[in-house]
């Protein structure tokens, strides 16, 4: 591959790899289900795909939504706590965190909902609460 391609392409051309065909990150995003195979492979280069363009980052994080299994959600939670990205795309961030199958976080959510100071983005954690009980979360 050329030194100039752009995370994109990159990561469009090591899905054709693995035998998954896409033109742009636009039809990842609207895939139905995300294959446990690619999982890994977007999750990769979600960074370098967000430091490149923030839309793009932004449509890639939300197919993770429609992942077929549990997922390690490490990079998202890094990306989430330690980049200086502006406060909408941090609630993304913890949304798909919150939505995503995930490997359990449980913990992780109720450090941020209870340990942590109340932010906008932090509110995302919230909203599945409303719409089904994914979390027990019982206040000690």
């Amino acid at each position: 591959m050329e030194q100039n391609r752009t995370a994109e392409k990159l990561l469009v051309y090591e899905l054709a790899t693995q035998g998954f065909h896409y033109h742009d990150i636009r039809q990842i995003h609207e895939e139905k289900v995300i294959p446990s195979k690619m999982i890994e492979l977007v999750i990769k280069w979600l960074p370098a795909i967000y430091k490149e363009h923030l839309g793009k980052g932004e449509h890639l994080i939300r197919a993770l939504i429609s992942a077929e299994s549990p997922f390690n959600p490490s990079i998202i939670i890094d990306l989430f706590e330690n980049s200086n990205y502006n406060q909408s795309i941090k609630w993304t961030m913890a949304y798909v965190l919150a939505v995503s199958k995930t490997d359990n976080i449980d913990a992780y959510i109720k450090d941020q909902l209870f340990d942590k100071e109340s932010t906008f983005e932090r509110s995302a954690f919230l909203l599945p609460l409303t719409e089904r009980s994914k979390l027990q979360i019982v206040r000690n």
